[in-house]
This record gives C-alpha cells, structure tokens and sequence, in this order.
C-alpha cells in the first residue's frame, strides 16, 4: 500500500532516473567530476524524501488499520452481546420445555395408572357379571345355624406377646452375628481394637467426607492446615509421642498391610505435623519397588538410598530440603535388585545412627508388609513400626496377619493408623466433624498473624453463585448505561 502511493513512485522514478543519468556521467566524465557530484547530492535529497514520505505514509496505514481493527472489535462486542442475550432467550426456552416434559411424564403415569385401574374395575364387574348369571342356577339350603362361642380361643396375649418378643430377640441377635461373620472388613477404630490387640494411632477421615477442596491428601498439613484431616493427623503425632520414650522412637518405619492403603501419604503428613512442632524431621524413602517422595516434593529419583547402602554415595549428600522448615526427605534412588538384602546390611544401621544423631525423628517408608519383606526387615532395625490400615479395604484376617508377621519378627508395633475411615450420617465422626468446623474460630486473634480459614464446600458454592450474580449485575448495568455518543461502550485500556 506504501508503495502504490503516486507521490512515492513519483519519487521513485525520480531517483531511477537519476541513476541512469549518474550513471551516463560517470561513464563520460569519471566520479570525480562535478556534474557526477551535483546528481549524487540530489539523489541523496529524493532519497531522504522518498524516506520522509514512506515513514508519513507507513504511519497513515498504520493508522488506518488500528481504525478499522478497533472498529471491527466494537462491532464483535455488539454481536457478543446480542449472542448472550439469544443465549439466555434459549436457556429459558429450554427451562419451559423442560417442565412442559415434565408434566407431560406425570401426565403419562397417571395415565397409566388410571388405565390400570380401569382395566380392573371392568375385570371386577365381569366377575360380577358371572355371579350374577349363576345365582339363578344355585340353589343354597341352611344346614344348621352356627351357634355363638362361649369365648374367644385367639389370640392369647398372655402368650403370644413374651414369644414374639423373645422370638423377635433371637432373630435379631442372630442376624446381627450373621452380619458380623459375613463382613470381615475394617470399618472402625473399635475393629482395630478388638481384632488387632495393639494400640490405635489416630483415625484419618475420608478425603470425600471432608468440607474444604483438599487436592492432595499426600500434603494435606501442608495446604489445608485448619482441615479436620490435618487435625487428625496432629492427634496422630501426639499419640506417637506418647506411645513410648522419645528415645525409643527416632526412627519409625511405616507400612501397610497391601499396597494403595495410604501409607505414604501418612508418612508425609506425620513427618510435616512433627515438623510443625519444632522438630528436625528426614523422610526416607525405603520403598524402591513404588518410590514415591521425589513425586511429591517435586524432585528426581536418580540418587537416594539404594546409593547409600551399597556405598557409592553419602547419605547427607542426598539430603533434600521439603517446602516448609525442619523437613527434609531422602529418595529411593535406582532400583536394587536385592531390596531385603540391603535393607539388613550395616550400611543401614549405619545411616539410621548418624541420621538419629542429627535429626530429631527419621521416618521411613515401605513397602506393604503382606507383599515382600521389606517392612519386616526395617522392623528389626528399627525403634518401631507403625501400620497403617485403610477402612472398608483390608480385611481383619488380612490386617491379623500383616501383624503377627510383624509380632513374629519381634519388631515393636508402635500403633495402627485406620486411614480413609467413612463418615456415616448421624455417626460420631459426622458430629465430630460438624463440631470441629463450628469450633473454629471467624478471625485470627489480634497478636496472631492473620491467615485466612479455609470455606466449606457449601459455604464456596454460596460465595460462588452470590459472586456470579453480582458481576452479572455490573456487565448489565455497563452495557446499558455507559456507552458514547457512537453507541460504543467506554474503550478499555487493552483497547487504547
């Protein structure tokens, strides 16, 4: 377009000539003669103002085209508008045939039932029919009048009501051990208690049954630190520290009766709850079937323990930091393939006492205790073991035997966790749950820093729709009340 300006190719003829004509003069008197130097300072006038007129003119275009670009977003503006408008149009178009289907269904049932019962009055009244059209053919005679008791044989209350009570027990008790024998799974603490004969850590809800939005129940102490799971899991820290002397439970393992039972995720959220307290936590990943931590925190997994125990590295070398203070984790590493074998080596008695010595609390994962010996391993070298059970899962037998093994390797259990119990309506862990979140307090304290609590799932939804509404209100009220003299609305400053 610059270019097809006739000032321009004007201008451009111009110096073309020039250029012949320059070049004619070179050819006849040199490039030193005065006839060459006058045509060179006039093409070098043309040129400066062939520049001048392509940079007013390439901003004229410009210019131009900004127009026509802001002109054409104004108008898709008016189109999105009125599509909006024929949007909520249909929408309750839609709403009306909905209900119209609606009654139109019940309509169809009623009908139905109505053509039910019709179809049995006029059975009824055949039947009535016939009666009717024998009756003239049966002859009936009185054989005897009947004669009235002396008194009434049943029913006998005085009977009838201690059998039917006592019969009504027995069923009712029978059913119940039925029950009990048939579903063999752990669904309480009290199943825990009363199968497993050791003491119970903590209960963790389900991730489901819980009001706030938790993304990752593996850091669940991390970004949702006023939720009842991560105060589950600060009851499970205090019972830990008082299931036995600080100096009998440095080093923990935690294991599972089968895989998918949410050991790790226990792992994570104990060792940040400790954490949280003021004390020096390391994460050690001894699962190198299925290694987990470097997922978690974000990091890799070529160097970790296995390096450690066959001793091509040192462990504080492969020390990581986690994202909150005091806790630090260890990964796997590469896959060994004797994991029992170095997990009983010295190499690991080793790096349990240097560890011990420099942290606080050294938590290591592993894998389930019924699938390999791993856990059973780490049980012997250990201060202790904690088990973790997932409701509605693992069964008593299964749970039974996961400890005995662990019972026959005299490793000391130090508790069970039962993770991802479900809250049943109008149970205790629905009213604890209730309870939990109307005992939190609205605001932080004044010498407190404020943190904002984190919403119930109903109490997001009603923010949410009241929200919506509200900038609903402002589009309406912008696009009917603030346009100029154009028709346009206000530019914005993407516009400008």
């Amino acid at each position: 377009m610059v270019e097809a300006d006739p000032a321009i190719a004007n201008l451009n003829f111009r110096l073309q000539s020039l250029e012949e004509e320059r070049a004619v003069a070179r050819a006849k008197f040199g490039d030193r003669h005065r006839q060459v130097r006058q045509l060179d300072r006039r093409m070098q006038v043309v040129e400066e103002e062939l520049d001048e007129k392509r940079s007013t003119r390439l901003a004229e275009v410009k210019d131009y085209q900004v127009e026509q670009a802001r002109v054409a977003y104004f108008n898709m503006v008016d189109q999105e508008l009125s599509m909006l408008e024929q949007y909520e149009q249909l929408k309750a178009e839609q709403r009306d045939l909905d209900a119209d289907l609606a009654h139109y269904e019940k309509l169809l049932s009623e009908k139905a039932l109505l053509e039910e019962e019709y179809n049995q009055v006029t059975s009824y009244v055949n039947q009535l029919q016939f009666l009717l059209q024998q009756r003239s053919k049966t002859l009936a005679t009185i054989a005897q009048s009947a004669i009235p008791p002396l008194e009434r044989s049943s029913p006998m209350w005085h009977i009838n009501v201690p059998v039917g009570v006592f019969l009504g027990l027995i069923v009712s008790v029978g059913l119940a051990l039925v029950l009990d024998l048939i579903d063999t799974k752990i669904r309480a603490p009290m199943d825990v208690a009363r199968h497993l004969h050791v003491p119970i850590l903590g209960t963790i809800p389900d991730v489901d049954d819980e009001e706030i939005v938790i993304e990752r129940i593996e850091t669940a102490v991390l970004d949702a630190p006023h939720s009842m799971i991560a105060e589950a899991f600060r009851t499970v820290r205090t019972n830990l520290l008082f299931a036995a002397a600080a100096e009998h439970q440095r080093s923990v393992v935690i294991t599972s009766v089968k895989p998918d039972d949410g050991k790790t995720s226990v792992l994570v959220n104990l060792g940040a709850s400790i954490a949280f307290s003021g004390r020096r936590v390391l994460l050690v990943d001894a699962n190198f079937r299925r290694p987990a931590l470097h997922r978690i925190f974000g990091g890799t997994n070529e160097a970790g323990l296995s390096n450690v125990l066959v001793g091509q590295a040192q462990w504080r070398d492969l020390v990581r930091k986690s994202p909150m203070d005091n806790l630090d984790y260890v990964a796997a590493g590469p896959a060994p393939p004797n994991p029992s074998e170095l997990l009983g080596s010295e190499y690991l008695r080793d790096f349990v006492d240097a560890a011990t010595s420099e942290y606080d609390q050294v938590l290591f994962d592993s894998p389930p205790a019924l699938l390999v010996s791993d856990a059973l391993v780490l049980g012997t070298m250990l201060d202790g073991v904690i088990l973790v059970c997932r409701a509605r899962a693992n069964s008593r037998g299964e749970a039974s035997r996961a400890t005995s093994l662990l019972q026959r390797v005299n490793a000391r259990i130090l508790g069970t966790v039962l993770n991802a119990a479900q809250i049943r309506r109008g149970g205790y862990f629905r009213e604890q749950l209730r309870t939990y979140y109307d005992y939190l307090p609205e605001e932080p304290e004044p010498d407190k820093p404020k943190r904002a609590l984190p919403k119930s799932k109903k109490k997001q939804k009603q923010d949410a729709e009241a929200e919506a509404q509200s900038e609903a209100g402002d589009q309406a009220d912008t696009s009917d009340g603030a346009k100029d003299d154009s028709g346009h609305g206000p530019e914005t400053p993407s516009s400008q």
